[in-house]
């Protein structure tokens, strides 16, 4: 019995934690130790509190952009959907693609980059990271 409760908290311990969860999760497990928890009611929690963490980072929707040409000025504009306000403007394509990346911001983005007839050429996300797993780019 008390090998497999060592083996469940292993397996609990090698899965993949971010900084705010580990800091968060050691906080609670000081605390509970105190409360008088057991080790598995612990790992289990800490378990909860790692899924629950990789959720919301993956639910949390990314910004949608739009990089095209506009043909009053001649510039190329990035726009944030649902905003007729450029986010950016640039002199060439080539320096928007460059740039794309800076151009979104810290939190990234997806970027649909449209041709001069208007009509898609790509999509792209910013950090890769954020890229949804089922696209086929």
């Amino acid at each position: 019995m008390a090998d497999d409760h060592h083996r469940e908290s292993a397996q609990f311990d090698r899965l993949p934690s971010t900084p705010a969860v580990s800091i968060a999760s050691h906080a609670q497990i000081m605390s509970f130790e105190r409360s008088g928890w057991d080790a598995r009611t612990l790992t289990v929690h800490r378990l909860h509190n790692i899924l629950a963490a990789q959720r919301k980072e993956k639910s949390m929707p990314i910004d949608k952009y739009t990089l095209h040409k506009d043909s009053d000025t001649e510039k190329w504009r990035l726009e944030k959907e649902g905003s007729d306000k450029a986010k950016r403007t640039f002199d060439r394509k080539e320096d928007a693609l460059k740039d794309l990346k800076h151009a979104v911001g810290p939190n990234g983005g997806s970027v649909r980059i449209r041709k001069v007839d208007n009509t898609i050429q790509e999509e792209r996300t910013y950090p890769r990271s954020k890229d949804p797993k089922s696209s086929k780019g």
